[in-house]
């Protein structure tokens, strides 16, 4: 993940659901489409949960979204997202961004797993290690057993 959009990594159910924390940036892209960061990178903890984070991600389509209130620069946010269909090779996720009690975003997304993007190197280059160890990922994993690598 490139855009470290994520301030913190709360929990994540192993190819269930995770949760995360983080702070409407600064910056000059839309707010609509750091939300939308926000809650693929969410859902992606929850599929890459399943492989052992060794596989590459890409957030490949949007069902639908709903952007009910745009949040200013520093809002403090919750991000959930939920597995509606998930297989190994890749799934649908249900994600929320959320302010307190009020609902800022929803939406329906689609992620696949991508195998080794960069097969040279070894390493994820979704789940790199300075990502993986800055989160604490692996900390905050509960559930089930870990998918063998297909």
């Amino acid at each position: 993940m490139r855009w470290n959009l994520l301030q913190e990594v709360l929990h994540i159910e192993r190819g269930q659901k995770a949760s995360a924390a983080a702070l409407i940036p600064e910056t000059d892209a839309g707010a609509e489409l750091l939300l939308m960061e926000m809650m693929a990178q969410t859902a992606g903890l929850t599929l890459g949960s399943l492989q052992d984070f060794k596989d590459d991600l890409v957030f490949a389509k949007i069902d639908h979204a709903v952007f009910n209130v745009l949040p200013a620069a520093g809002t403090p946010v919750l991000i959930e997202a939920r597995a509606e269909d998930v297989r190994p090779e890749g799934g649908w996720f249900l994600a929320r961004v959320s302010a307190g009690r009020q609902i800022l975003a929803e939406s329906r997304l689609l992620l696949v797993n991508a195998g080794k993007l960069n097969p040279a190197s070894g390493a994820s280059v979704t789940f790199h290690p300075r990502f993986m160890d800055h989160y604490r990922i692996r900390e905050k994993i509960t559930g089930g057993a870990v998918s063998p690598v297909l």
